[in-house]
């Protein structure tokens, strides 16, 4: 899971960091065969896997409290997430189960988002768009958008 440049050479707010780390635990999750969250949060925080790419002098940390909400409540519930990226692919030239696994990540931890109605949209979608920047290059980005907005579409009806 290699990092690019930081989009537009910013620096990441707390919340964008913990979600960074959020998609790098989910994608480890699922292409792991343990599973286990918590060991692959606990060695990317222990050894701040999250900086590789990032400028030496970045002192933030993650959110750990939003870090553990995202990742357990996306995981617990895997199943209904998945269905609704599914349902919600409208090229179907894309299979999620082919899709990258940090792309799937990415949409599982937006898809929640959106389901939990905290955030505003333009800032859920924003933000998972910036964190695929940081994987991908703008066709990865612009399906991560598509995918996004065709749920919050779709839920809002």
């Amino acid at each position: 899971m290699k990092m690019q440049e930081k989009p537009e050479n910013k620096q990441l707010s707390i919340r964008e960091l913990t979600r960074l780390v959020a998609i790098m635990t989910i994608s480890g999750v699922l292409l792991s065969d343990d599973n286990s969250h918590y060991t692959i949060m606990s060695n990317i925080l222990r050894h701040n896997l999250w900086k590789e790419g990032i400028d030496d002098n970045y002192n933030i940390q993650p959110d750990e409290v939003f870090l553990m909400h995202l990742v357990e409540k996306t995981l617990e519930n895997k199943i209904t997430i998945l269905n609704i990226i599914e349902q919600n692919i409208e090229n179907k030239k894309i299979v999620l189960s082919k899709l990258d696994k940090t792309i799937v990540s990415i949409l599982m931890l937006g898809c929640f988002e959106i389901l939990e109605g905290k955030t505003d949209i333009k800032i859920i979608i924003s933000q998972y768009v910036i964190m695929g920047g940081c994987f991908f290059s703008s066709n990865e980005t612009s399906i991560i958008n598509a995918i996004l907005q065709n749920i919050h579409n779709n839920i809002k009806k």
